[in-house]
């Protein structure tokens, strides 16, 4: 009868238990050490672990992604202001060659911004994602063969022409008595007789009998009407702002003066007038003509119409249309020959009370506005 007990093991279980027993001590061993093969094993596997992360972040990297591309091309499309191609040239480095196809396009004809279908079960945006990337079927290469490319243009980028600078436009007009409160006005005494008779409101009257460019040239002070005190133009124009400065002087220089030396004197006048009121209009004023028998009797001492004319030749000459303006008088009252009519005038030189008041009525229509935007 046999009997029944435990199954002993061969001898060729007890080695491999022996031999397995053995590799996992000196596995265990080794391990301490940090060279185990088990344990180098692991490291493997977590060195090809970290590669293939490495290598999925890169390629995310370079792909762009889809909230990015909805606000860079499908907003833009949406809202009218830009096509495709401004999604490519951005997205590939700014290609000059211009994109053919807009994403509108792509979404009716079921294919990209480039008239590509989509592979059927692809997402449409993932796709076009991908022919936009660097190397895809949107890269630089594929513009250089469109037809536009090379043409120097990008679709949808509209160039506005820049804005042309607006310019004021001076113009005469009729100004109220206000226009002159802030009005200088420099002269001999055809100048006084306009303080005498006519209204310019708070305006300046810097004139007295005689004065000249000869005399401002030599630093004379002359009578300010509205204060009775003596002063030069610089020390008033240095004390006060003026924007108008209305300027009447040459009678007095005929006996004295060529046009060339006149030019001079009344050029640093002017001169002077730009450094002390630079935002000032100025106006040149001609000086009255004689009557016939003025000359007459003053052609002796070096006055005359012609030399008078030849100095109001130089007064226009500082007028620009711009910013200074050439009034003048005498066609008002002066005849053919341009002798002011002896009705006008009392001494030949000086005219009457309602000659002044029509001088001052056409210096108020002659007043200087400019246009706004």
């Amino acid at each position: 009868m046999e009997t029944k007990g435990k199954k002993h093991k061969t001898p060729y279980t007890h080695i491999c238990v022996v031999i397995w027993g053995l590799f996992w001590l000196y596995e265990l061993i080794m391990s301490s050490t940090g060279r185990g093969f088990i344990v180098d094993e692991i490291r493997a596997m977590g060195h090809r672990a970290e590669e293939y992360a490495a290598g999925y972040r890169d390629y995310n990297e370079n792909a762009i992604s889809e909230d990015e591309y909805g606000t860079d091309l499908f907003e833009t499309e949406l809202d009218g202001t830009g096509t495709g191609a401004e999604a490519g040239a951005d997205q590939d480095g700014g290609n000059d060659a211009a994109v053919t196809g807009t994403v509108s396009d792509a979404e009716t004809s079921g294919g990209d911004a480039y008239g590509n279908p989509v592979p059927e079960g692809a997402d449409a945006k993932e796709y076009e994602n991908y022919v936009n990337q660097d190397g895809g079927m949107g890269s630089g290469s594929a513009d250089a063969e469109s037809p536009e490319a090379g043409s120097g243009e990008t679709d949808g980028i509209i160039e506005e022409e820049p804005e042309e600078e607006f310019v004021p436009v001076p113009y005469y007009f009729t100004a109220d008595e206000s226009y002159f409160d802030d009005a200088l006005f420099i002269g001999d005494s055809r100048m006084m007789g306009l303080w005498d008779y006519v209204e310019f409101g708070n305006a300046t009257f810097l004139c007295d009998n005689g004065y000249s460019i000869a005399n401002f040239q030599a630093g004379r002070a002359v009578r300010c009407q509205n204060t009775g005190s003596k002063t030069t133009p610089k020390e008033i124009m240095a004390d006060n702002t003026f924007s108008k400065v209305y300027i009447m002087l040459g009678t007095n220089d005929c006996t004295r003066r060529s046009p060339d030396s006149f030019r001079e004197g009344y050029a640093e006048l002017v001169d002077l007038v730009r450094k002390e009121e630079p935002d000032a209009i100025i106006f040149t004023v001609a000086n009255l003509n004689m009557s016939e028998k003025g000359v007459q009797e003053n052609r002796s001492r070096g006055f005359d119409n012609e030399i008078m004319g030849s100095l109001n030749n130089v007064v226009a000459e500082f007028a620009d249309g711009e910013s200074s303006f050439f009034l003048n008088f005498n066609p008002l009252f002066t005849d053919e020959n341009g002798y002011v009519l002896g009705k006008y005038t009392f001494d030949g030189f000086h005219v009457y009370a309602a000659q002044y008041q029509e001088m001052g009525d056409y210096i108020k229509e002659h007043a200087v506005a400019y246009t706004t935007p």
